[in-house]
């Protein structure tokens, strides 16, 4: 039974989550092609919303197409609609991994993740990579400062293997596995603000780029905003619902209820160990008033 104290903490905590899981943007870049025999894929994600950018990148290329380094995504350059304001913190996410050189090449897990992509890599030899702003512009880079390592490659199991790699690939591990994710906080991004343009690099160079094309969002809402949503008006449906049985039941009675009627079968829902406040019946004077009852004019000279 739904209690009408917590409804409307219910509905409006509801629609208040919904509102925040909406309140951000996702833009998505993708870019495909052939440079120097070399197959390239890869896509970027953006989400936008208050003081962040979360950025994922993936090297959406099948593992058997990977033949050597230059096929490796390296670096993201993106323009901001606005100017994203002062930075905060940077950081990364994704799993790291050693490239054996032989054909086919066996990936073994390591730990760490690939922070060169915002420029906080191990000291050289190990080598920094390269995170800057230049105006409306970030450059998100796993190379510079050092020999290069943490380029991104399609996804692969532990034990899984690059069927068709050379040994250039194992010149520079680790590589980022998967999916490489980077929080990146700016205190002028909000959820208006959108990627203009971005640009993939690939290989040690980087050897090849191409232009990102936007990804068209398919014409639907958020599925958590949804939910959110939904929860919301069902609750809202079985608190009417409820209500209008309430009333019809006491409508087709015709009567007030005789008797002493106790206030939590006025009120259902009120909590059963509360004090229970009565009603006279019809007809009956309230105690209260029954001292301030007047005295009719021949009693009055029946005293006299």
């Amino acid at each position: 039974m739904l209690n009408s104290r917590i409804f409307p903490i219910t509905v409006g905590a509801a629609v208040l989550a919904c509102s925040r899981a909406a309140h951000a943007t996702t833009i998505s870049y993708t870019a495909s092609g052939t440079q120097g025999g070399d197959p390239l894929s890869a896509r970027a994600d953006f989400t936008t919303g208050a003081g962040f950018i979360d950025v994922t990148l993936t090297n959406t290329l099948a593992p058997s197409a990977i033949v050597g380094a230059g096929s490796e995504l390296s670096d993201v350059r993106f323009t901001l609609s606005n100017a994203p304001g002062a930075q905060g913190n940077l950081s990364a996410t994704g799993q790291l991994g050693d490239i054996a050189g032989t054909t086919p090449s066996v990936v073994t897990f390591t730990t760490g993740s690939p922070v060169r992509f915002i420029g906080k890599g191990p000291p050289l030899p190990g080598g920094t990579g390269t995170f800057t702003v230049t105006g409306n512009t970030i450059l998100m880079e796993a190379i510079g400062g050092g020999k290069p390592s943490q380029m991104i490659l399609p996804a692969v199991p532990n034990g899984g293997t690059d069927p068709n790699s050379n040994a250039s690939v194992a010149n520079f591990i680790p590589s980022t596995i998967g999916p490489g994710m980077f929080a990146l906080d700016f205190a002028g991004v909000t959820a208006d603000t959108t990627i203009t343009v971005a640009t993939f690099s690939f290989g040690t160079g980087p050897d090849h780029t191409l232009v990102g094309a936007p990804v068209t969002p398919p014409p639907v809402s958020e599925p958590a905003s949804l939910t959110l949503l939904g929860s919301a008006l069902v609750v809202l449906g079985l608190y009417h619902r409820r209500r209008r049985k309430s009333v019809r039941a006491h409508n087709s009675s015709g009567t007030r209820p005789s008797g002493r009627v106790p206030l939590h079968r006025v009120f259902p829902g009120s909590d059963e160990g509360v004090n229970k406040i009565s009603f006279p019946a019809l007809g009956q004077t309230p105690p209260c008033c029954r001292r301030r009852q007047s005295i009719p004019r021949s009693d009055k000279r029946s005293q006299n």
